[in-house]
């Protein structure tokens, strides 16, 4: 699947399985051959986000993908909540590759100004770079969706939160594999890529070094596409340790992963 702004892909009144055509053909030039993408899969105004399939629901008309992004050196990998002093990069079509330094949000929302990254063209962002993801500039992990750029009185850029996103739109940002936010006392998934079929694992361990015995983890197969899941609850009374991450030690057909993150949220010290 694609993701990309609502004020991208979405006509109005917003249709599911509209079609959605990339590049757009430019009069007076012929429509271009194999401009179908997809189809319009799911959306949210308010989060000015999309989900589009990359060829029909069947398989049929389907272009490569590749999830390499033009001018970085890794993809993204996961996703994760912004914060105020995070230096994030993005890659825009228009203006490329440019960075800058969360300096605001509301939670949901956030504001990038430029930092020490060099501009080329002064700016963050133009028209033309809508859909693009914010990343930590450290760790390639996806954190908001671009959706609007000023460059007059100030050079600023907006993007909406990544992890927001994913849970409503019910998606993962994914290369070979990804976790959600895990959040105490909620849920956390983790989603893979590997052979059709393919034998996994996943052992997950907290910052406090006690590894998860939680009903959803351990064994599992990976589905006809390669695809293979896992979600546990976390419990409420996981304690967060300052600088140390949450560990998901993954085994795909064989092969060792390791994904870390954040827990979010406040242990229950009730009980």
């Amino acid at each position: 699947m694609a993701l990309t702004n609502w004020h991208v892909a979405v006509a109005s009144p917003p249709v599911p399985m509209d079609p959605i055509i990339q590049p757009d053909p430019v009069a007076p030039d012929p429509e271009p051959p194999n401009n179908f993408l997809g189809r319009l899969l799911r959306w949210d105004q308010g989060l000015d986000a999309a989900v589009i399939s990359i060829g029909e629901q069947d398989g049929t008309r389907s272009r490569n993908v590749s999830t390499d992004i033009e001018g970085l050196p890794l993809p993204a990998a996961g996703s994760k909540p912004h914060v105020v002093g995070l230096k994030v990069l993005k890659s825009g079509l228009r203006t490329g590759v440019t960075g800058g330094t969360i300096d605001g949000t509301d939670g949901v929302e956030f504001s990038v100004v430029p930092d020490d990254f060099e501009l080329p063209q002064g700016v963050l962002s133009d028209h033309g770079d809508s859909g693009a993801l914010w990343l930590d500039r450290n760790t390639f992990t996806a954190v908001g969706l671009h959706f609007m750029s000023i460059s007059s009185p100030e050079v600023r850029a907006w993007g909406r939160s990544l992890s927001r996103i994913c849970d409503t739109l019910n998606i993962f940002v994914l290369d070979v594999a990804a976790i959600g936010t895990p959040w105490i006392g909620g849920h956390c998934r983790v989603l893979a890529s590997t052979r059709a079929h393919a034998p996994c694992n996943l052992r997950i361990v907290y910052p406090s070094g006690r590894t998860s015995h939680a009903r959803g983890l351990g064994a599992a197969t990976a589905d006809a596409q390669g695809l293979v899941r896992w979600q546990w609850r976390i419990g409420s009374s996981t304690r967060r340790r300052p600088g140390v991450q949450m560990s998901a030690h993954l085994t795909l057909d064989g092969e060792g992963h390791l994904l870390s993150a954040d827990l979010e949220g406040a242990t229950d010290l009730t009980g």
